[in-house]
């Protein structure tokens, strides 16, 4: 699998397009470090790394100097599920080839792939315990595969239809979109322990500072669950128009994007927001990585994390 290599500079693309999306983005307040010629919402951030998806290309940019380079999966279809970046694996989940790809970002090839049957492309997987967990058969059932070799471990059947998956300190957690649940399943007996009411239409769903973070769309609002006695503990509304939203944790916040608020700051000390700015712009899925926020759309963003304020200042950006 020979790698192309290029540099993500402003000359990648046209001059009109960057003056349009600089321009929005100013907008916002927020600090853009890098505008990159790729767009779209399939990708995943790395300790020093953000990998994405357009076709079967899949694309490696070294966030330390924002170079990007491009690899081929054959038979890859480029409609994805979230991608999931560890040391010594990427995992891409292609919906449309219901296939989950292991590439070694080490030798650049693909040493596992494995058929899931994936239902629709919004949602995530999670690799952890020893295993890969993947929604299947129309997002009823959780399924377990052997990461080395792709071999089916388990399938535990959910009360309802699940869409993000998210591991814990000791358990795997998904958002039940279609009842309002979050459901706890227990990775040593294959069993769902738990089943916790959320607002309505939960989806992404990840995991920090002790806790499960959900986005319910219904309302766009955050509830957070903590790990340990399994209830909702804080309930966050962000006052938007029920749409789609994305989570991402890192640099000690949990971060939010929805649309028109390309980010939002909670602060999971105080369990407040501590920032929240507004654009009336399109924006996308957001991942932490290498200091930096990245933001997905019409073009990826590299933003600058912003300075918390105090609970008490929510002074927002123009919309």
């Amino acid at each position: 699998m020979s790698p192309s290599r290029w540099v993500a500079v402003a000359l990648a693309i046209s001059a009109t397009s960057v003056s349009a999306f600089a321009s929005d983005w100013k907008e916002t307040g927020l600090a853009v470090q890098a505008e990159l010629p790729i767009g779209g919402d399939d990708f995943g951030c790395g300790a020093d790394t953000l990998w994405a998806m357009s076709g079967p290309k899949l694309m490696r940019l070294d966030q330390r100097d924002n170079t990007i380079t491009n690899y081929w999966i054959k038979g890859a279809s480029g409609s994805l599920r979230r991608i999931v970046v560890q040391d010594d694996a990427v995992w891409v989940p292609d919906v449309g080839s219901q296939k989950v790809y292991r590439f070694d970002p080490r030798s650049n090839t693909i040493v596992v792939k494995f058929y899931a049957d994936m239902y629709g492309k919004y949602g995530s997987i999670a690799v952890a315990f020893r295993s890969v967990w993947v929604l299947t058969i129309n997002d009823r059932l959780l399924e377990r595969f052997d990461p080395d070799t792709g071999k089916r471990q388990a399938g535990i059947t959910l009360p309802s239809d699940g869409v993000g998956v998210a591991a814990g300190k000791d358990a795997i957690w998904i958002s039940g979109n279609l009842r309002g649940e979050v459901y706890r399943i227990d990775p040593e007996t294959n069993l769902v322990t738990d089943t916790i009411p959320v607002h309505a239409q939960p989806r992404s769903i990840v995991a920090g500072f002790g806790s499960i973070w959900v986005m319910s769309e219904g309302d766009e609002s955050v509830q957070r669950i903590d790990e340990v006695s399994r209830k909702v503990v804080t309930s966050l509304d962000f006052g938007e128009e029920p749409s789609w939203g994305n989570l991402a944790v890192g640099g000690g916040y949990v971060w939010v994007s929805m649309p028109g608020v390309p980010v939002a700051q909670i602060d999971p000390g105080s369990n407040t927001i501590v920032n929240l700015f507004r654009a009336n712009k399109h924006s996308g899925y957001l991942c932490y990585g290498a200091g930096s926020l990245w933001i997905g759309g019409p073009l990826i963003h590299r933003v600058a994390p912003p300075i918390a304020r105090s609970s008490g200042d929510r002074s927002l950006s123009k919309r």
